[in-house]
């Protein structure tokens, strides 16, 4: 894990923030659902101030995804094999949610058992894959959070 480094200079303290990896799961109340409510995440990449991430449903929401090509976004996630996870659900590669980095950083400092796990290597090339190929999400974001670029090195 990566951490950052802050000062304040008010008082001369300094905090350490523990960078989250790509790939690491998040179980914590998000106010961008209706209603607001506790959601379990992935963060799929960094742009500027954003954290890019995406949510895990127990259901896909059919009025909302309405064509195959649409429901074809959300991957299923058996609970077996993933402590993350209570019951099985879909990982919804139809729509990026962008979250201040820092906010959430500062978060899972101040609450570390948020950070409920990482995705495997597996998964998450399923996750980055299936992004970088979705026609729902324009080649622009998917060029400025770095879709393209996973899996170049690794």
């Amino acid at each position: 894990m990566k951490t950052e480094r802050t000062e304040n200079m008010t008082t001369n303290a300094i905090t350490v923030y523990i960078r989250l990896p790509i790939g690491s799961v998040i179980r914590t109340h998000v106010d961008n659902t209706n209603p607001p409510k506790i959601k379990i995440f992935v963060i799929v990449g960094y742009y500027e101030e954003d954290a890019i991430t995406i949510f895990f449903n127990t259901e896909i929401n059919n009025i909302i995804n309405y064509s195959e090509e649409l429901r074809s976004l959300h991957i299923p996630f058996s609970s077996s094999g993933r402590s993350f996870l209570t019951r099985d659900c879909f990982c919804d590669c139809s729509h990026l949610s962008l979250r201040n980095k820092d906010e959430l950083h500062i978060a899972v400092n101040n609450q570390p058992e948020i950070n409920i796990g990482n995705l495997s290597v597996e998964d998450l090339d399923i996750v980055m894959t299936t992004l970088k190929n979705s026609t729902k999400i324009k080649g622009a974001y998917k060029k400025r959070y770095g879709f393209y670029d996973y899996g170049i090195s690794t």
